[in-house]
């Protein structure tokens, strides 16, 4: 009886261990599914959480462009701009536009009145007591004007010589487009964008012209190799800078992804088309390896490795960065800091108007520490991103939170973001840049691409000469006319 009682002991003992590791094993189970459950609600919310910023998007809190903005009132970016309290329109002061009555008329039509209303009285013979004077500004039908050029040859009689009169040395076809035709379709292509096969049209349709699209081409080619010269020179102009504004932007040529790059100042243009977007293209334009003044660019890596120059970030990018942080994140440094920055903008271009060249010390110490200060504060306000899978990448770097990498930026680069502070001749933006490369976007969104690397290369010369041209206050026609005459501008 002892016995059988203790077997039933032992049965119980086994099962009720055996019950316990079945639990044990349900329990891990679970454990390893809530985990993995929660893995994906973290990688679901991430995913949600980025949606959610894509939507919030525009051009005032991030790089996209306006054309991406929506027209919705709820979407419609905030400016930075303050209100001026003015009424819109012009303001006092202001000099208007507006079509005068020219002195001497070209041609005058008199209204007269032959008889009178009431008792039809013959009044041709009548002089009038007064004339109102309206005028009408108008063009001409334009049409082309076709000149000979007839070079005649001649006998000598008393030696017999035959003597020939020297032509017009642009003039090399038996008969060909004048300059004034050739440097037209050159500025409605490069300058306003018109495809070639556009310019056919209007060419015919203004003056009654027909134009090849090859005929085109080749003066184009004829005018990129006369503005080598010119070329050079505005390379040189902008090694003598002591600001440079830098920028790079995405181009289709043939078929593949080219690289646009642009080196500009207030005067100076000078574009390079390149298959590669990093230190190869810029060591081929040849400016910034040997240039020694000061960089404005948007903190792109390759543009560090370029020592003999000094560098300032542009804070139009820092502004947008914060926008986005304060608006999608709610941190209240980001907001602190973007007034911090537009502070200290308004304030330089106030010393600027008033003919000084520098803040005071004092003033930039304050400014300085306040920067530190907004820094320091933004620490507690950042969180840490965790981990959201259970076996993270070994290589790389360790992802962070969107505003913990702008606080690493503005932290060790303080010296780049402020140096339009301590120096007046150091944009805030880098504007420039942005400007000069936009119309090759332009042109990008008329065309698609350049067909060949030959015409992205005619496009980067003409139009930095057009740009360049523009920038000094030449008539962008009368430039494009001595370049096709062989007398290019010589900046």
């Amino acid at each position: 009886m002892k016995g059988l009682l203790m077997n039933e002991a032992n049965l119980s003992i086994n099962s009720l261990l055996k019950i316990i590791e079945e639990l044990r094993k349900e329990n891990a189970k679970l454990r390893k599914s809530i985990l993995e459950r929660d893995a994906i609600i973290t990688e679901q919310n991430n995913k949600i959480r980025k949606l959610e910023e894509r939507l919030k998007r525009h051009s005032q809190n991030s790089n996209q462009p306006p054309s991406t903005d929506q027209y919705a009132k709820k979407n419609r970016p905030k400016s930075e701009r303050e209100k001026s309290g003015k009424k819109p329109g012009g303001q006092p002061g202001h000099k208007g536009i507006t079509l005068q009555s020219g002195p001497n008329p070209d041609k005058v039509i008199y209204c007269n009145v032959d008889q009178c209303k009431a008792c039809h009285y013959d009044l041709s013979a009548i002089q009038p007591y007064e004339c109102v004077k309206r005028q009408e500004c108008d063009i001409p039908y334009i049409k082309p004007t076709i000149t000979e050029y007839r070079v005649t040859a001649k006998v000598c009689p008393r030696c017999k010589r035959v003597n020939k009169a020297k032509g017009p040395e642009h003039l090399t076809q038996q008969i060909q487009y004048g300059q004034k035709i050739v440097s037209l379709a050159t500025y409605l292509h490069y300058d306003q964008l018109i495809p070639l096969k556009r310019i056919q049209g209007i060419f015919y349709d203004l003056f009654s012209i027909t134009i090849s699209e090859g005929t085109l081409v080749n003066k184009h080619s004829q005018l990129f190799n006369q503005l080598s010269h010119s070329e050079s020179r505005i390379h040189k102009n902008l090694l003598k800078s002591p600001v440079n504004n830098c920028d790079e932007t995405s181009m289709r040529v043939d078929g593949k992804t080219r690289w646009l790059h642009v080196v500009s100042n207030d005067t100076n243009t000078a574009y390079l088309s390149h298959n590669k977007r990093g230190t190869e293209a810029m060591d081929a334009m040849g400016i910034l390896p040997h240039f020694e003044g000061v960089v404005v660019h948007d903190n792109w890596k390759p543009y560090f490795t370029y020592q003999n120059a000094n560098h300032s970030l542009c804070n139009a990018h820092h502004i947008r960065e914060l926008r986005s942080i304060d608006e999608n994140y709610e941190q209240p440094w980001a907001k602190e800091m973007r007034q911090h920055l537009l502070n200290i903008s308004r304030l330089v271009n106030e010393y600027k108007n008033a003919g000084k060249s520098n803040l005071p010390e004092k003033i930039i110490k304050k400014f300085s520490e306040r920067y530190d200060s907004i820094l320091d504060s933004a620490i507690s306000q950042i969180p840490t991103l965790k981990a959201t899978s259970p076996n993270p990448k070994k290589r790389g770097r360790v992802k962070q939170h969107p505003a913990k990498n702008l606080h690493d930026r503005l932290t060790k680069q303080k010296e780049e973001t402020l140096r339009f502070m301590h120096d007046f001749m150091v944009p805030f933006t880098n504007n420039q840049a942005e400007q000069d490369i936009r119309m090759t976007k332009v042109k990008l969104k008329v065309s698609g691409c350049f067909r060949s690397q030959e015409g992205a290369d005619r496009f980067c010369r003409i139009r930095g000469y057009i740009s360049t041209s523009r920038k000094r206050g030449l008539n962008i026609l009368q430039s494009l006319k001595n370049a096709i005459r062989g007398q290019p501008e010589l900046f």
